[in-house]
């Protein structure tokens, strides 16, 4: 009886660590964004409306959840450095330019990071201007070589076509 139960345990055992590595091969590896990355306009797309930044450099560390953005630029003869922190675990995100946004959703889908953040650049229904709310997406891919960054933008209710911003790592 003992020999029984000593070769039902181990069958168990057994089972139990099998479906644990079938399950946990499911997972996808998330690619690491860190590095710093020199702005290609060559291969972008920006809307010509826009006047576009000089010297563009942005600059990720990784670290998931966290994941933050400085951007060093030239615009209008003047240079900026914006930061910017996302989490892609629902906590609120802080940008340098604006304090913290309180609503964006950050998430992977697959090897892409996509966000979505609703905002009212009016703040409110007074004068000529609506509490017209613009939701702008954003998806940060890596190629498979990781030699190439693409940002891209797009808003809904707003004036600026789809912006793509492409990167080339430079270490």
């Amino acid at each position: 009886m003992t020999v029984l139960r000593s070769i039902l345990l181990l069958c168990l055992v057994f089972g139990v660590s099998v479906a644990q590595t079938k399950s946990g091969s499911k997972t996808t590896t998330r690619p690491d964004l860190s590095g710093v990355w020199a702005f290609d306009e060559s291969r972008s797309e920006i809307d010509p409306r826009l006047n576009p930044e000089r010297d563009y450099v942005l600059t990720i560390v990784h670290k998931e959840p966290e994941i933050r953005l400085t951007r060093t630029f030239e615009k209008h003869g003047k240079k900026f450095t914006e930061e910017t922190i996302y989490y892609t675990d629902g906590r609120p995100e802080f940008h340098s330019s604006t304090g913290y946004d309180s609503e964006p959703e950050t998430r992977w889908r697959g090897k892409k990071l996509v966000r979505r953040v609703v905002t009212s650049p009016y703040g409110g229904s007074t004068g000529i201007f609506t509490n017209l709310p613009i939701t702008t997406y954003e998806e940060i891919e890596l190629s498979a070589d990781g030699k190439t960054l693409t940002r891209t933008i797009s808003h809904e209710n707003g004036f600026i076509a789809k912006q793509r911003y492409v990167f080339n790592r430079t270490s």
